[in-house]
């Protein structure tokens, strides 16, 4: 008799307990038999798992806790996973995966390493954050300027030369630049 088991990647326990540290709760979909399942499980630390999985069950897992309002964050990296991958809110594709798990993921970690998913989830919160204020800058500014420029407010005495609409226009498109690159300074580590 021979047995074949997957061992969980280096770093992964770790990176889940970071994860789990950022809001998140893991669970397991997989194919695999439910011992060893079960065996990976509790070297991960993940308390909900289920096992001996077609890929249409991922799918229909994914859509049961969507149902329930959940926010789905798929990794994977086999052929069966690609389906599940397409259907949840963010699919992730591991390094050294399949081919078609890449292609259905909406991103990929190109190295082997589950120890960068919390680096690339709080880079995403942080891009995120950065895109709203950029949004509710540019929202505030188009309010002011749009009827100063359309001279509105020209009866009161107040109006906006072309030059100096020209200047406030180019002031605002470097500010919201100038916020964006401020992602290349922060730390994904904290």
């Amino acid at each position: 008799m021979l047995g074949f088991l997957d061992e969980p990647r280096p770093g992964a326990r770790a990176a889940l307990e970071e994860l789990r540290s950022l809001g998140l709760s893991a669970r397991i979909l997989s194919g695999d038999h439910a011992g060893a399942v079960a065996r990976a499980a509790a070297e991960l630390g993940i308390e909900e798992q289920r096992a001996e999985l077609l890929p249409e069950d991922k799918c229909r897992e994914l859509e049961a806790w969507g149902a329930e309002g959940a926010r789905i964050l798929m990794v994977g990296d086999g052929v069966n996973d690609a389906p599940a991958l397409a259907a949840a809110h963010v699919g992730i594709a591991m390094g050294g995966g399949a081919d078609v798990a890449l292609q259905a993921a909406d991103g990929a970690l190109l190295q082997d390493q589950p120890e960068r998913l919390p680096s690339l989830l709080r880079l995403a919160r942080r891009s995120m954050a950065i895109v709203r204020s950029n949004l509710i800058w540019a929202f505030a500014y188009n309010v002011c300027a749009l009827p100063l420029a359309a001279g509105l407010f020209e009866p009161f005495g107040l109006y906006a030369r072309p030059e100096w609409a020209a200047a406030a226009m180019a002031g605002s498109s470097l500010l919201v630049v100038s916020n964006s690159l401020r992602l290349r300074w922060i730390d994904l580590s904290a």
